[in-house]
């Protein structure tokens, strides 16, 4: 008898330590289901915007927003359904996926609305579900209207029906319904698809005829054209010339500053020769000048390879593709004498006279009175031996 009673014992007392067990993970589950709720639930488009009112056949949206205040990661369904205004089922959607610790979510879920279902107020219910438990119900009204068959209305704002003289013209347009898809035609057989307004660029001289298209969010397409002429002006100048100095010794050089503009209406690629008389000097490349700006080259002359004489200076930008006026792209300057080192008069002898000018100049530097620039032939700042020297080495030298 009392080993009976020991094991009776025994089992209500696994009896109850299995009913506590069940408790607690019956509680545990309750406790784990508070922690998913739905934060906010809303009809909306495609892209999450609040929208409260659809069209019979076209897709209704809806936001849903969940979170995990949990401390584990939780597998959930969020069920969708929708009713009429006479509670008849519009249609379901569902979406399962996994909410991790201390996260909000949202998800855009879509039912379509038949043609069969009754216009007016409808109703969507969300329901979530975590581990096959319901944890959180929410519900919200939208409109049903009528099947949109009105395609939507497009104004084009640019280009107008006028003539623009860039290559790129700016697309702006507005829409008076909600849309799918844009896009615009511009000349040829296929369809360019745009977010939005953009720019039409990398165009040439002529005339075009733009046609720019909309889907609104039942399918119903709106169209709208407009005619522009583009008229790109290409016109690049030599508006200015000037030389160092009018007098330099043969082997010395000197600066040529050359000053373009672009009087044109398209950033403009080129290049600028430097002449003295037929004979090119150098060749430097503008890049991308933008219309109306001036840039400034500076060309250094080295003389050694020219004879001695006068020569005017020249400079020419070459034609660019398009351009009709070129009488301004070329400047002639003043001319620069190219002597015999020690020709300090200029006039194309090395004597005696040119001997009494460095003799008067002897020992003066730089910005002194009696200093004469044209004594100082190795230009080092100073007259001295070693412009005596460059002088006797040429002397008696004619051109």
């Amino acid at each position: 008898m009392k080993r009976l009673c020991k094991v009776n014992l025994r089992y209500a007392f696994i009896l109850i330590l299995i009913s506590l067990l069940l408790k607690l993970s019956l509680s545990s589950q309750a406790m784990g289901a508070t922690d998913i709720s739905i934060t906010n639930f809303y009809p909306c488009d495609a892209l999450g915007i609040p929208q409260d009112s659809f069209p019979k056949k076209t897709t209704s949206y809806f936001n849903i927003s969940v979170k995990n205040v949990g401390q584990a990661p939780r597998s959930i369904s969020i069920h969708l359904t929708v009713q009429d205004e006479v509670d008849a089922p519009v249609g379901v959607d569902q979406f399962d996926t996994t909410i991790y610790p201390n996260v909000s979510m949202y998800h855009i879920m879509s039912i379509v609305i038949p043609k069969c279902v009754f216009v007016g107020l409808a109703t969507a219910y969300a329901s979530v579900f975590a581990d096959g438990i319901a944890v959180g119900s929410a519900s919200t009204r939208f409109r049903i209207e009528p099947e949109d068959l009105t395609s939507p209305v497009i104004r084009i704002l640019s280009p107008q029906n006028s003539t623009y003289s860039t290559p790129s013209v700016p697309l702006v347009f507005t829409v008076n319904k909600r849309t799918t898809w844009l896009g615009y035609r511009l000349g040829g057989p296929k369809n360019v698809t745009i977010p939005g307004n953009a720019t039409l660029t990398g165009l040439v001289y002529g005339s075009y005829y733009i046609t720019v298209y909309a889907n609104d969010t039942s399918g119903n397409m709106g169209r709208a054209e407009s005619y522009f002429t583009v008229l790109i002006v290409h016109d690049v100048a030599v508006i200015e010339l000037k030389c160092s100095s009018v007098r330099v010794y043969k082997e010395q050089t000197v600066n040529i500053s050359i000053l373009v503009q672009n009087q044109g209406t398209a950033p403009e690629t080129f290049n600028v020769t430097t002449y003295g008389n037929t004979s090119a000097i150098k060749t430097l490349t503008i890049t991308n000048l933008a219309p109306s700006n001036q840039t400034t080259l500076v060309f250094t002359w080295n003389t050694s390879s020219f004879s001695y004489g006068n020569y005017t200076i020249t400079a020419v930008a070459n034609t660019v593709s398009g351009e009709v006026d070129i009488a301004d792209n070329r400047f002639t300057g003043s001319f620069v004498r190219v002597c015999i080192p020690g020709d300090i008069t200029g006039n194309g002898l090395v004597d005696s006279e040119d001997l009494g000018i460095l003799a008067n100049a002897w020992g003066a530097s730089k910005g002194e009175l009696s200093y004469v620039p044209e004594a100082d032939i190795n230009s080092d700042g100073t007259v001295d031996s070693a412009d005596l020297g460059t002088m006797m080495a040429h002397w008696g030298e004619s051109e």
